[in-house]
Order: C-alpha cells, then structure tokens, then sequence
C-alpha cells in the first residue's frame, strides 16, 4: 500500500516559541518502488491492480534495456513443484523483467520482454523460491497482473460414506486449512443407497478441513441403523486419517473442533501409531497407557543425550484425541524426561500415555468418557514435530472394561496364533493346521478370584445356511477344529467365527444384549467376527480338543515381537502356587531374561516389559508354573 506524508515547517522564535506551521508539502511512499518494499502477490486474491506512475527509475539500465518510465517490483513465493502462471495487461509501453531466487531481484533471470501479457514458470529447483515481476517501461501509467497458483497433487485420498436411507442429503468438502476454497466435494445424487458410498480426491503435500453434511439435521441414521465416514489413504491397505464409522447420529455437521490448527489434518502421514494392542480398543479406563511404536530418531535423543538436558525434554511424543464430531480435540506431548507415572526409564518410555493422568482444566481437558474418539501420534525430536501417524479409534468405558468383548487373535505379527481369516484343516491331531486362538481379555478391575471364573465359548455360523455351531464354554483360550460331541464343522466351507468371555463360569457372558446365541431373527453380537475356511478335512481318526480341558493352556503373544513388551496368559495354574517364572535364552543356551510374575488364583496375565533388551532374532522362552514347565519360542523383529 502506498503511504503519502504531510510535511509542515514552522519558525523556531526562541524561548519555546514556534510560529504557525506552514503549508503542507505533500510526499508519497509508492510501495514496490525498490526492493526493501516489494509488494507481496501471495497476500493478494489473485489480481493486482497497480501505475508505474510516481515510481522512482532505479531501474534505468537493465536487462530489458534503457527505459525512462518508473518501475515496480512484485514477488510470489512459489513451492517446489508448483506452477504460477501470470496474465498482464497494460494501458503504456510496458517491459517486464522476470527472474526468481533467495533475493530481490531474484539470481536467475527468466525472460525480458516488452508488453509481455502472459508467463508461466514451474519451479523445479527442489525448494521454495521467489519469484519477481519489474513492472517498467518507456512511459508510465497503470497496468493490471493476475495470476494462477498450481500446487500439483500427489496425496491420493479416498472418503467413504455409510449413509441413511436418505443418502441424497449427504455430501462432503476437503477445504483448505484456514481458509473456505474448497479442493474437493462430493454430494450424494439419490436416495436408497445403503451400499459404502466411495469418492477419491488427489491434494497436495498440506494440510485441510473435512466436512460432512446432512442436510436432514439428524446424521446417518435411519431404523436404528448408525453411518458415519472415513477419510483414509487411497489403495487397498489405505492407513486411516479420520475414522467415524458408526459415529455420526445427530445433526447437520460433523467436523474436528478448530480449536487446534483450524481443525486440519495433514498429508501425507508417518509411520508413528499406536501398537496393535493399544489401536481401536474400546474398553479404556483412567490410568491406563496408550502405547505408540518407538520412533528410532526419537529413541536416539534419548541415547544420545541422556536423561536431563533441554534436547530430551524437547524429545518425545504426542498424542492428538479428538472427536471427528467436534465435541473434543487435545493434544498430549510426554517427553523423554517426564516419568508420566511409568519406569524404568528408556528410549522407549515417552511412547506411552496415561489415559486422563493430568489435571483437568480449559487447556488441559480430561477425556470424555462414553465418546468414540480417534487417537493419532507423532515423533517429536528436539522441538521439531513430525508428522501424525495413522488413525485408530478409541472409547473410555469402565463397565466394557469390566466385562470386555473378545475376539480371535487379528494381531498380524503374532504368526503363531494369528486366526481371523485363516483356512484350517477339520479334524486330526492337536496342531496349528486346525488351531483357533482367542485374545485373552485385559478385565478392569481383574475378575473375581484372579480369573479362575474366567470361560471362553466359540461361534460358527454361516448365515445364509442357517448354520450356528456354537462350542461349550471352555477355560482355555484355544480350540483346536477336531471335536467329536455335537455339531461338526464341514470341509470346504467359510465360517463366521466370533467368541465371548464370561468370568464367572458361564453363567453370564460380555456380550452386547441378551438373545439366544443362535436366535435366527436377532443374533446377539459377541464381538468381531472373523472369516475362517475349513480349507480339508484331516483323512484319520479324529482326537478331542485339547481346548476344553482344564490342564492350563500357555498363550503369548504378540510373537513375532518388536522387542517392547510381551503378554503371557496361562489359563490354570496348580492350586497353591503363587508365582511363575519367565526366563529368556538365546540360542547358545545362554539366559538373557528373567523375570518372576505374580499368580492371582490360579490365573496369569501379565505383561513383561523389555524396553528393547533383547536383539532381532530367535529366543526360546520357559515358563516354570509349580510341577509344569511350559516352553515356546520367541521371535524379535526390530
């Protein structure tokens, strides 16, 4: 903007006396009239209006030539890969100078040319850089520049809609952050579409808003059916952004509170998440950690410098909660050098969180309980923040945690009991050809009598047959596909296999409502079903499951493990004992671990913590229970 001054001169008469001031003299800073005032063009709407009149001719000599009229310096920041095309017009004999760089003028020029109406320059210098327009010429007088800013997309996004029978009033818009210039859109075009609802949108390295509209006011939600959407990467193994399936029921918006960046998520994400473990569980309780992936260069903070300096206590991790509904959105940093409740310290420890371990107030909110929340985590390495991670969903809900859902083992890196979506063989002798394995629950508070209570009952339905074999209650979290009382599983057939737990022996279970486990109209959900094929039918005679006895069945797990923690489970532990023992060896034979973990009644499940003490490669672990000595390899992949 150009700044005109008044000047006024006056008498000094003496003994603090001055005469009237005289007539002003009037003179006029033109901005872009030199290099130290160049105008902007990125804090402009793509158009400028400006005159070369009243400009100072600085610029006399130069590339284009010898020119007596004023000139005007202009400059747009263009990012790596971006493309800024200009469109001038001008009402004098014009010359324009182009050229970019680090400084005014700009190192590198681009063209000179005389009445020159239109430019377009690609930068492909690898890093940001200015780009200058000298508005010149033999004579001066005004002239119009707009221009077009291209960012080229590389982040390929895809949104998921779960509508209402009322598809056609839902829509969505990815909005830059900030700002309302929309990047991608999409509206529903009919009715009576209760199929996943896909569109893709393509946007450069940034950051945005999403929002999700019903024009209806009341969510995706129609005769008790709950929608909702996901944003997530592009492909078949698209790592999610923001999750709210089944979560949007009300109103006509849903969108991440701007209380922190405007609301915005970024692209692209890093690989800093949450451990399998920790990700979409939905029985949390206060004081329970939320455990992320150690990130190696923040891990090196901690190797490098120790445990007290301002490096470390800049190193660490943080956790962004929010709710894609906009109730709730905090940030939770846990540096290197801050216990947060948790030890020995490590290079590890700053990737855990204490669900709700901090003092409530306006800046720092608890977590609500009861409200399905996303959790994502990033790196921080000596101030500098990374980027989020992937999405994964959470809930605090204190009475689930009392009695929570289960399911087959879905944990990708424990290979040895990994069980959703497998094919298995039908019948034979006990082994991994015809095993299931359910993930032992994490009950809050533990249940009665340390877990002798605790049953496991299995469901095979196929639904379009009419098919549901459910299996007796059992105290083991195995069942091996070769039993001879009751219904048998056929060859060549796919099963949905769901399970539930009860911990007081069966005679209630965790499950979400109370119908008949085979009722034909209304099947009780027991928590996530998982596809099993009985891929053959063993050609022998057929031996009983060793996963109803009560002899005590060893599960651990994850294994393969990423050398951070491991859970051991013994479903039954001979009466009196009161502790067992873990010891780690190597391969030589050598013992690398031990470790002693209390018996509460007959029942283990525990977690051992390693904080990356044990080296990639093969271990075998022995675990000494009163008379019984259990044994299972190890496998740590870093």
């Amino acid at each position: 903007m150009d700044v005109t001054y008044d000047v006024y001169v006056r008498n000094d008469c003496g003994a603090g006396q001055f005469s009237s001031n005289g007539t002003p003299v009037q003179f006029t800073i033109i901005n872009g009239d030199d290099c130290s005032r160049v105008i902007d063009l990125s804090s402009e709407a793509n158009m400028f209006n400006g005159t070369t009149a009243g400009a100072a001719n600085d610029l006399s000599v130069h590339a284009c030539g010898t020119f007596a009229g004023g000139d005007l310096y202009l400059s747009h920041p263009v990012g790596a890969g971006a493309t800024i095309t200009f469109f001038a017009a001008h009402d004098y004999a014009a010359a324009v100078s182009i050229s970019y760089g680090s400084s005014c003028p700009g190192a590198s020029p681009l063209t000179c040319e005389e009445d020159l109406a239109e430019f377009m320059w690609t930068n492909t210098t690898g890093s940001t850089q200015n780009i200058y327009w000298i508005q010149d010429g033999s004579s001066e007088g005004g002239f119009t520049l707009e221009w077009i800013y291209e960012i080229p997309c590389t982040e390929n996004v895809t949104m998921e809609l779960r509508t209402d029978n009322l598809s056609s009033e839902a829509s969505w818009q990815i909005l830059a952050q900030g700002t309302n210039e929309v990047l991608c859109q999409f509206n529903v075009p009919n009715d009576g579409i209760t199929s996943p609802i896909t569109a893709d949108c393509c946007l450069p390295v940034g950051c945005y808003r999403l929002v999700v509209s019903d024009s209806g006011g009341d969510g995706f939600v129609s005769g008790g059916f709950t929608g909702g959407y996901q944003l997530r990467e592009s492909g078949p193994n698209g790592r999610r952004i923001i999750d709210n399936f089944g979560n949007f029921s009300t109103g006509n918006t849903s969108a991440i509170s701007n209380v922190l960046d405007n609301g915005a998520f970024c692209v692209p994400l890093s690989d800093d998440e949450l451990i399998f473990s920790s990700c979409d569980k939905m029985d949390w309780v206060n004081y329970k950690y939320l455990v992320a992936h150690g990130n190696p260069a923040v891990s090196a903070e901690w190797v490098l410098n120790g445990a007290n300096n301002v490096q470390v206590a800049n190193s660490g991790y943080e956790f962004w909660i929010f709710d894609p509904n906009g109730t709730y959105s905090y940030r939770r940093f846990h540096a290197h050098n801050v216990s947060d409740g948790f030890s020995p310290a490590s290079a590890t420890r700053a990737a855990r969180m204490k669900v709700n371990g901090w003092y409530n107030s306006p800046s720092t909110p608890l977590i609500p309980t009861n409200v399905l929340l996303n959790v994502r985590v990033r790196g921080r390495v000596n101030g500098v923040n990374g980027a989020f991670g992937p999405a994964c969903k959470m809930m605090i809900d204190a009475t689930r945690a009392a009695c929570p859902m289960v399911k087959l083992q879905d944990d990708p890196t424990n290979t040895s009991d990994f069980s959703c979506g497998v094919s298995r063989t039908v019948g034979g002798p006990n082994s991994s050809a015809n095993k299931l394995v359910a993930l032992p629950p994490q009950f809050s508070p533990a249940p009665f009598a340390g877990g002798t209570g605790v049953r496991f009952q299995f469901r095979f339905r196929i639904p379009g047959e009419g098919v549901c074999i459910v299996r007796p209650p059992q105290t083991s979290p195995t069942i091996y596909l070769n039993w001879t009382n009751g219904p048998q599983l056929q060859c060549s057939k796919t099963y949905e296999v769901e399970v539930r737990v009860s911990k007081d022996q069966g005679a209630t279970w965790c499950v979400d409502g109370a119908n008949p486990a085979c009722d034909p109209n209304t099947v009780t959900t027991w928590g996530k079903t998982c596809n099993v094929t009985t891929s053959a039918c063993f050609q022998g005679p057929a031996t009983s499951s060793m996963g109803t006895q009560d002899h005590g069945a060893l599960t651990m797990y994850p294994n393969p493990n990423r050398g951070d923690e491991l859970t051991i489970a013994l479903s039954a532990v001979e009466t009196g004992v009161r502790s067992v023992s873990v010891d780690i060896y190597d391969l030589t034979g050598q013992r690398i671990s031990a470790r002693t973990i209390a018996v509460a009644d007959g029942f283990v499940n525990s977690k051992v913590i390693f904080d990356g003490e044990l080296a990639s490669g093969m271990y075998i672990v022995t675990i000494q229970a009163g008379t019984k000595t259990y044994t299972e390899r190890l496998v740590i992949q870093k």
